[in-house]
């Protein structure tokens, strides 16, 4: 049960790396994820494992915090054109 939630972690970080953004360190906390609970994995290591799931959290924060600045610019765009005309 535990590894399988473990595989869904490096399985999702390996699926934001799929993902072609052209943002400074949108690759960063993804790939430290994979290649922390992989080494703490191999190694039976639970630190490692617990700070890649630190990285991992911190990069779904990182694109919560993204989607809600593209959100809002986009809105804000928007407002901006309509009462332009």
């Amino acid at each position: 049960m535990l590894n399988q939630f473990h595989a869904i972690v490096i399985f999702t970080s390996a699926a934001i790396l799929l993902l072609p953004l052209p943002v400074p360190f949108s690759n960063f906390l993804p790939a430290w994820a994979i290649f922390l609970v992989a080494c703490g994995l191999l190694e039976r290591d639970g630190l490692f494992i617990v700070l890649g799931y630190v990285a991992f959290i911190a990069g779904a924060i990182y694109f919560v915090l993204l989607g809600n600045v593209a959100t809002e610019a986009v809105h804000h765009a928007w407002m901006w054109l309509q009462s332009k005309w």
